[in-house]
């Protein structure tokens, strides 16, 4: 199915059309509006309101990480891991799907570097404090007052054993763990969010035990073209960073032998082994 995005203009009319309320389900977000042909046409959108098309395929493509890509990421190390006692380290966790999910069957390190910091109420809303991250449950009503409180309620929800999840607040460029302790590492575009990606990859390198494995998933740079709705630029606004693939290959070379690389429509997929 072809959906379309539309221009400025397109999208004053689509918010002053009353009868789109019985299509909102048909609606999709994505920076901007994703509309159906069918529905196009029948709210009576002419080409001169579209700014171009996509394909339905692009809808994966909300700047949170999606929970899809995640079942996927975690299926594959199930697959390729038969260790049954690992340790699993993963980097910048915050909320995410990742930990949840391999704590089903791995012991996993969550670190983030906002883990200790306190949410806090903004004019109804809950933040974390000094970051952007919103929070989006009323916290008084779950007694959460720090960020990994907040993480360790949505691993629980999404049937994660919480039990089996470690937190560490600390920055990612100095690990506060033993050099080989860890038995995989996994970056779920986590190095989109770090500053200094390449000394956080030394680290990683000082705690994975020899012939130990790194799995990776990156943004492409396609999504520095995506549109914008408004002043929202999900880049900046989410403290993002477009990695170039050729760059970052040529870094952990010198640490790593790459022994997988997948190419998916808005990201890519990456497993390193330890050089010994």
């Amino acid at each position: 199915m072809k959906f379309f995005v539309l221009n400025n203009k397109g999208l004053e009319k689509l918010r002053r059309n009353l009868r789109l309320k019985k299509y909102k389900d048909y609606v999709y977000w994505i920076n901007g509006y994703a509309i159906p042909e069918n529905v196009l046409k029948e709210i009576g959108l002419s080409k001169k309101y579209i700014r171009y098309s996509i394909d339905e395929s692009f809808l994966v493509a909300e700047p949170d990480a999606n929970l899809e890509i995640a079942l996927n990421f975690c299926r594959k190390i199930f697959d390729h891991e038969n260790m049954k006692k690992m340790r699993v380290l993963d980097i910048a966790s915050g909320f995410g799907y990742v930990p949840a999910l391999l704590s089903k069957r791995y012991d996993v390190i969550a670190t983030d570097l906002n883990y200790l910091k306190r949410i806090k109420r903004i004019d109804g809303r809950f933040f974390v404090d000094n970051t952007n991250i919103e929070i989006f449950v009323n916290i008084d009503n779950y007694n959460l007052k720090y960020f990994y409180h907040f993480s360790r309620f949505v691993w629980k929800k999404l049937g994660g054993d919480v039990d089996r999840i470690f937190v560490i607040s600390c920055d990612v460029s100095k690990i506060p763990l033993k050099d080989s302790s860890i038995d995989i590492v996994t970056c779920f575009f986590s190095f989109n969010h770090i500053s200094n990606w390449k000394k956080c990859i030394d680290e990683i390198y000082r705690v994975l035990k020899h012939g130990g494995k790194v799995y990776v998933t990156l943004y492409k740079e396609i999504l520095e073209k995506f549109p914008i709705k408004g002043s929202y630029n999900w880049l900046r606004d989410l403290s993002l960073k477009i990695i170039d693939l050729n760059e970052f290959r040529n870094y952990v070379k010198k640490l790593f032998n790459e022994i997988l690389l997948e190419e998916h429509l808005l990201h890519y997929e990456i497993v390193l082994s330890k050089i010994n």
